[in-house]
């Protein structure tokens, strides 16, 4: 795993499964999402930021968050 970071993004790559891990479920358009990832959900819905999940090839999951200002 490995994390970057800057004043307005957060980037955590690691080497696992991946999102769409027949592992976890056999259906390819299901999200494997854990409690982990509902609360980083949670967080970014509640403080206005993104976050986007990709595949990262050959496996694995690359995970950012790019944090705004809360609108009031």
């Amino acid at each position: 795993m490995s994390i970057a970071g800057s004043a307005n993004r957060l980037t955590v790559t690691d080497t696992g499964p991946g999102l769409y891990s027949e592992r976890v479920d056999p259906d390819p358009d299901r999200v494997a999402d854990g409690f982990g990832l509902a609360i980083v959900r949670e967080l970014c819905e509640h403080n206005g930021w993104r976050l986007d999940l990709a595949e990262r090839e050959p496996r694995g999951t690359i995970a950012t968050i790019e944090f705004a200002a809360k609108l009031p």
